[in-house]
């Protein structure tokens, strides 16, 4: 029997050399992939930055113009009209001249309150003097 079981493995043995079932059986072969080192970028260092103090302003603050005794004024907003000097501050008195837009005059007294209106005594360049309401003069430089 024990020869008939060594028969059977050499029979078999060899029908695997014949028909190829002897060679194992192995898959291709899969290349490694290797890591090919590169250069990091190296960080160029941003530029320090220092803060330029910004000057302050210095500038004097420019004094706006008041209308009070030894002011100049002009005559502005009458839209044509013109501005009534009047003899005395208020509506009803007599009228002493009438002044264009753009007339500059001396202030010379007041202010008065009369009739709704602030009224100022004021001298023209000719020297006429009178009352008129602020609503239309405004306080320039000489």
């Amino acid at each position: 029997m024990l020869l008939i079981g060594v028969l059977l493995l050499i029979a078999l043995v060899g029908l695997c050399q014949v028909t190829g079932l002897s060679k194992r059986i192995l898959p291709a072969a899969v290349p490694t992939p290797t890591l090919t080192p590169t250069a990091l970028p190296t960080a160029t260092p941003l530029p320090t930055l220092t803060p330029t103090p910004t000057p302050v302003p210095t500038a004097t603050p420019t004094p706006v113009p008041q209308i009070e005794p030894g002011a100049t004024v002009e005559v502005q907003g009458t839209g044509g009209e013109k501005l009534r000097l009047r003899a005395a501050p208020g509506l009803s008195f007599d009228l002493v001249a009438s002044l264009d837009d753009g007339t500059r005059l001396l202030v010379l007294e007041g202010p008065q309150m009369a009739d709704g209106y602030t009224w100022w005594r004021l001298q023209t360049s000719a020297g006429t003097t009178g009352w008129a309401a602020v609503n239309w003069l405004t306080a320039v430089t000489p």
